[in-house]
């Protein structure tokens, strides 16, 4: 049983890649920048992206305080959200968008399990969760 939820959220993972148009160019996703851009990045440039992320977040006046609180990475500094990021990468698909890495790493310092990131990720509206066909 646990193997199929393995198997759902690895589905649903792809199924959230999957969503990449032609249209897009390598370092974005559904018209995100991602992974590869992200990793393409300098140290400093890393750092002035979370830094600037962090601050559009806090000063949006659209962005509720819900919101703003799904992507706030407790980090004690930006080059620590840097490493934290750079992990992410990592152990992730680099087409996931920059601020789904950032949920993400929410939700794990949450303490949540990648099958209970999946579900709360489809909860959000994030992507969709998809379940495994049985063999017939």
């Amino acid at each position: 049983m646990e193997k199929l939820k393995f198997i759902g959220v690895a589905v649903a993972l792809l199924s959230c890649t999957a969503s990449i148009t032609a249209d897009d160019p390598p370092d974005m996703t559904a018209g995100a920048l991602n992974g590869r851009y992200w990793r393409k990045l300098s140290l400093m440039e890393k750092a002035a992206f979370v830094t600037g992320f962090d601050t559009a977040m806090n000063v949006a006046l659209v962005v509720s305080p819900e919101n703003r609180e799904k992507f706030s990475i407790r980090a004690p500094t930006y080059g620590d959200a840097v490493h934290m990021m750079d992990s992410f990468y990592r152990r992730h698909d680099e087409k996931l968008p920059i601020w789904t890495a950032m949920r993400m790493i929410k939700l794990e310092e949450d303490g949540l399990s990648e099958s209970e990131i999946g579900d709360r990720m489809a909860a959000d509206g994030i992507w969709r969760k998809v379940k495994p066909e049985t063999p017939k």
